[in-house]
């Protein structure tokens, strides 16, 4: 019997055309910026084969600031090669804020400067071009410092204190 997913399976719809991924292990990326501002080698290119084409994002970012009741931001930018550049991935408007993809508060009083936090973004874009395309992730806070892959604050010298962590974004490009 025919059925939908054989058809599919048959023309290549909805499959996986290429997978491109960048792991940033270094830590002694930083940035005490207020203003957005890249994040050193968090970025990955992909060319997609059709303007059809969607591609999936997957971000899961290791991140630390070491300075209580500090707002620390992140945002995805979408840079097509000889085109525009776009934020992506971002909430709706509140007031006059910036809007970006994530979003953090170090708590006051407790131990939350010592953590590592996971951030995680997953998002379906549509680009719709054929030309290099990059995505990268940008960062700020509005006190104090972040650092990719560790802790703001470290303390503790033992061997399982502030472990090191890594920071990956992948690219999925899937056939339309």
């Amino acid at each position: 019997a025919v059925t939908a997913a054989k058809i599919a399976d048959a023309v290549g719809l909805g499959k996986i055309g290429q997978v491109v991924s960048t792991n940033v292990s270094a830590v002694d990326v930083s940035t005490t910026s207020s203003s957005f501002s890249d994040i050193s080698g968090f970025s990955v290119a992909i060319t997609p084969t059709a303007t059809s084409s969607k591609i999936l994002i997957i971000v899961n970012a290791s991140i630390g600031n070491g300075t209580q009741t500090s707002n620390n931001y992140i945002r995805i930018q979408r840079v097509i090669s000889g085109g525009a550049t776009t934020s992506i991935a971002r909430g709706g408007s509140l007031n006059s804020n910036e809007t970006g993809s994530m979003y953090w508060r170090v708590d006051q009083g407790g131990q939350d400067d010592y953590n590592v936090h996971q951030e995680a973004v997953n998002f379906l874009d549509s680009p719709s071009t054929t030309s290099a395309t990059t995505y990268k992730l940008q960062w700020g806070t509005n006190a104090g410092t972040l650092y990719l892959n560790r802790a703001g604050d470290l303390a503790g010298t033992d061997a399982y204190a502030h472990i090191p962590c890594s920071s990956t974004i992948t690219v999925m490009e899937v056939l339309a």
